[in-house]
């Protein structure tokens, strides 16, 4: 019969080191398995003893335990290893570093650093991936604030997303000129995927190439050290989650050349007060600038045909924004609970309006609609919810009054002119 840790009580803890075999009631169990609970909170925890009878261990066991200084692995465990001393846990089988802390060495036979590894070792400034190191997993090194130095040796050939976000002493990203799909061009901080030049993963000192083509997926997200960056020309899409979470963002000038403008992209960009989107762009995603709270205005020009739910969701300081006459409807609660927003224009193209779109918009009191016939509009019941109905007047084009006055939705304004 066989057991697993599922939480350490004591968070308080310094030590942890599993027993074998433990008993309940007349029976003895066998200890196989550490649970992903088991250190949750446990932010004291420096020195970790696995024993031989552990089989499996959860992604992620580790992610609370910043100030591991030891670990170490029964030499007799079928599965798992902390070979040469190194201050790791090792899957044997596939040569997986799953769990470091900021005293280890990374073997010269690892082949892979696995998923969140080192994440949240708070004194890791450094780290050297020795040449039998091919893969880097997803989130591998990421929270290590005083984490400031990366090599990426030759061996490399797939790096995970968020492999590095949030370290925010990071300044210098270096590929080794030799690797085959990634480079750091001219010395840029950054890691570039050469065949698409897609910028994957950069840091508060990067400065992009004109070569770039795409800030990838998470790129710079949570990167808490960047106040302000240059976007080329060469830039045609800014990917999912590529800036979110940058609080200190306070200033980005989208180029021209920009296209598309991903989910999340600039999510919880705090301080972020402008943003013009170019000529060329033709959707902004889902939440692109969610929580902006400090964005006070949106120019949208007339290249854009989508814009995405919840895009300027609690953009708190948003006070105009001129949407194009390219988009045709306005999705769930993307303006929602903008609560600064006093006017807005609707431009005639549009032709649908969705879910609290204008929700809790408490000081809107002007809306312009140029739509001559309201009744072929869809507009969701709750698209202007807890806007006053008392205090807002609608705008709408000579001769359409009665046509507002009879709309299900419209005509809960009392002012229509």
């Amino acid at each position: 019969m066989t057991a697993e840790v599922v939480r350490l009580n004591d968070e308080l803890a310094t030590h942890f080191e599993v027993e074998e075999k433990v008993k309940y009631g007349s029976k003895e169990y066998t200890v196989t398995k550490i649970a992903l609970t088991t250190l949750c909170l446990c932010t004291d925890i420096t020195t970790v003893c696995i024993p031989k009878t552990i089989t499996m261990i959860d992604d992620g066991t580790f992610v609370d335990c910043g100030s591991i200084k030891s670990i170490s692995v029964d030499p007799d465990n079928p599965v798992y290893d902390s070979r040469n001393d190194c201050n790791a846990i090792i899957e044997t089988a596939t040569e997986t570093l799953i769990a470091g802390c900021a005293t280890t060495v990374i073997p010269d036979t690892m082949k892979t650093i696995g998923d969140s590894a080192f994440y949240n070792t708070h004194r890791l400034t450094s780290i050297t991936l020795p040449p039998s190191v091919s893969r880097v997993e997803r989130s591998a090194f990421s929270h290590c604030s005083l984490l400031s130095e990366v090599y990426i040796p030759a061996t490399v050939t797939s790096i995970g997303k968020k492999a590095f976000a949030n370290c925010d002493n990071l300044k210098t990203l270096t590929v080794d000129p030799a690797n085959p799909i990634y480079d750091s061009r001219n010395n840029c901080n950054a890691i570039i995927e050469t065949a698409t030049d897609t910028l994957i993963a950069g840091c508060g000192k990067t400065v992009i190439p004109d070569t770039v083509k795409e800030i990838g997926q998470e790129a710079f997200s949570w990167c808490l050290s960047l106040t302000g960056i240059s976007l080329p020309e060469s830039i045609i899409s800014i990917g999912q989650e590529a800036f979110a979470g940058c609080l200190y963002l306070t200033d980005i000038f989208l180029p021209d050349s920009v296209t598309d403008i991903g989910n999340k992209a600039f999510d919880c960009c705090a301080r972020l007060q402008k943003i013009i989107i170019p000529d060329h762009v033709t959707r902004v995603g889902d939440a692109a600038f969610a929580e902006c709270k400090l964005l006070k205005s949106v120019m949208i020009c007339d290249s854009v045909t989508h814009i995405g739910k919840t895009a300027f969701f609690m953009c708190e300081s948003l006070r105009s924004v001129f949407l194009s006459e390219s988009i045709t409807s306005i999705e769930s609660q993307t303006f929602a609970y903008c609560s600064n927003l006093s006017e807005i224009t609707i431009p005639q193209t549009v032709n649908s309006i969705g879910n609290e779109a204008f929700g809790y918009c408490s000081k809107l009191t002007s809306i312009t609609l140029q739509h001559t016939a309201p009744e072929e509009m869809d507009i969701h019941k709750n698209a202007f919810r807890h806007v006053s109905t008392d205090n807002c007047t609608l705008y709408v084009p000579v001769g359409c009054v009665e046509k507002y006055r009879n709309h299900p939705v419209f005509g809960r304004f009392k002012n229509i002119i």
